[in-house]
């Protein structure tokens, strides 16, 4: 069983999937053997699906399917079923995980085997290459939750697939 199950959704993804798939090649490259990597594709009319079979023929995607779904939330938990990790991210399509935080983030899962890690998420203007937002995860606080309602994004969540 791998370790961690990378899911990234997508829809006429074509102008934003690559940078995806070359960060997963990266990832791959150095954590393969703890990693899988599914797209879910809501039926594509662009050339997602072009560079899907191609970084599947490479072995970066572990598993595809391009089908008609019920939205982007029944394609991730489509996702998550066809999974075979003991944790899951969901990672969308243009984002990128930073390769060298990867092991850090395997580390912990193997010392304390944690139900939920989060961490910071960056947003970066495409035109400017400038950061836009950074969210500062910070350390968890039960109270944050229950008194302010606080949730870290889903983006910089791995959480048990259990």
């Amino acid at each position: 069983m791998k370790k961690l199950s990378i899911i990234t959704v997508t829809l006429n993804a074509e102008k934003m999937i690559l940078k995806t798939l070359e960060n997963i090649k990266e990832i791959k490259n150095l954590y393969g053997d703890e990693i899988e990597y599914l797209v879910i594709d809501g039926k594509s009319s662009d050339r997602t699906l072009e560079f899907l079979y191609k970084y599947y023929k490479e072995k970066v995607i572990d598993y595809y399917v391009s089908e008609k779904d019920k939205g982007i939330y029944d394609a991730m938990n489509k996702g998550i079923r066809a999974s075979s990790g003991e944790y899951v991210l969901i990672l969308g399509a243009g984002d990128v995980f930073i390769p060298s935080k990867m092991a850090k983030v395997l580390d912990k899962i193997k010392i304390y085997n944690p139900d939920i890690i989060y961490g910071d998420n960056v947003i970066v203007n495409l035109d400017t290459k400038k950061i836009s937002r950074l969210y500062s995860s910070g350390k968890f606080n039960v109270l944050k939750i229950k008194t302010f309602g606080w949730l870290p994004p889903h983006t910089s969540i791995i959480a048990k697939k259990n």
